[in-house]
């Protein structure tokens, strides 16, 4: 014999209800864009000055000796550089406000291709790749 409790029920249901109704829609492209551009803000306030300077360097000189490149080269590029200048590597979330930044100065723009991350704490997850406009040959 199973005993129902109605009142634990009910309240369960109740608060069930009101995730789903407070839950934004599965799929909503505006919404989403809306939200990572919040997430971006949100992280790059979170980074020091400092740090926002060497990742646009690390940017740049990634993109003057790559024709193209994904975030692996960067962290490659960021993580040493953040040590010689004395910077905790604080906010890696703050990387993607960045990259706008970077295509919007003109200095890379975003290609349709994308290359699996290297970086083991990034699971082999598809990275996008950028086109450097700065590139020199040397």
């Amino acid at each position: 014999m199973m005993m129902k409790h109605s009142g634990i029920d009910a309240e369960w249901r109740a608060a069930q209800q009101r995730v789903v109704e407070d839950e934004p829609p599965i799929l909503d492209h505006a919404l989403g864009r809306e939200l990572a551009t919040e997430g971006l803000e949100r992280s790059n306030g979170q980074a020091s000055p400092e740090w926002n300077e060497a990742a646009m360097d690390a940017i740049d000189e990634c993109g003057r000796s790559n024709r193209d490149f994904t975030a692996d080269d960067f962290w490659v590029v960021l993580i040493p550089m953040l040590a010689r200048r004395g910077i905790p590597p604080e906010n890696k979330s703050a990387a993607g406000k960045i990259f706008r930044r970077a295509q919007s100065e003109g200095i890379i723009s975003l290609t349709d291709v994308t290359r699996k991350s290297q970086r083991a704490v990034a699971h082999s997850k598809p990275l996008p790749v950028w086109r450097s406009l700065v590139y020199h040959v040397f």
